[in-house]
């Protein structure tokens, strides 16, 4: 299986900009692919905002390569999960990120965590169904909150169809980045693009020495990624636009 690595952008990136709008911006910014936020561009069972998200995506040669929700986050439930799968369906995308709870994994029992496995378990037999994956948000106060409990998370829910995403967190160096990269490719979806450091935002060409690592580690992982930009710096759209051209400029090299 050959390596790809397609340039995009998460829809929330902007959360006041219509559909049209975002699709546009990609578009325009020479991008290729989106993942839509369930919470505001494609609201879950919004069946025809979808439809017309993949019509209109199609015809710019953009693709609708996640659906971003908010399960374990604040959304629970196999009727919730189902209608995200309809919804998925509908934008014809073949991913649902969602988060591993809302507990960091040194403050879950161990009961609470074979539980949810259990519970990620049918969610993946659910959307398998569908010929949908379902990949993880790594991030604090969730059972992914540090890397060796993401990878043990994949391995115990063992279904083919359950990912990871992978951003680079400030609390670790350059260099442990790149081993968690590696550590994740086995079982690695896309990747969260952004520059900053603790809270504050940076243009993506400032972090250009660390990325240009990842994106040679990444170059390495078999199948296809989407490398989506987020946390633009003064949620500008022009700093969107640069970011783009910086990670076109890595990506061809």
């Amino acid at each position: 299986m050959e390596n790809q690595l397609i340039p995009g952008m998460v829809s929330v990136t902007f959360r006041q900009m219509t559909p049209h709008a975002i699709i546009d911006l990609v578009q325009k910014s020479g991008l290729k692919a989106i993942e839509w936020g369930s919470d505001v561009h494609v609201k879950a069972g919004d069946f025809d905002v979808a439809s017309n998200v993949r019509i209109e995506s199609e015809k710019c040669g953009i693709i609708p390569v996640s659906y971003g929700s908010y399960y374990g986050k604040g959304e629970a439930g196999y009727d919730t999960f189902s209608k995200l799968v309809e919804t998925a369906e509908a934008l014809k995308t073949d991913n649902i990120r969602i988060w591993a709870g809302a507990k960091n994994s040194e403050d879950v029992t161990a009961d609470e965590r074979k539980a949810y496995v259990g519970e990620v378990q049918t969610l993946a037999d659910m959307a398998k169904k569908k010929g949908i994956d379902i990949s993880f948000e790594c991030h604090n106060s969730t059972l992914t909150n540090n890397p060796d409990s993401a990878v043990r998370l994949i391995e115990e829910i063992a279904r083919d169809n359950v990912y990871l995403y992978w951003q680079p967190l400030g609390s670790h160096g350059v260099d442990e980045n790149v081993s968690i990269i590696k550590n994740f490719m086995p079982y690695l979806k896309n990747v969260h693009v952004y520059a900053w450091k603790e809270l504050e935002r940076f243009p993506l060409a400032e972090h250009e020495t660390a990325w240009r690592k990842y994106i040679d580690v990444l170059r390495d992982c078999k199948g296809t990624h989407a490398l989506l930009l987020e946390f633009v710096k003064d949620d500008s759209i022009e700093q969107l636009r640069r970011d783009a051209e910086t990670l076109l400029e890595w990506l061809e090299k």
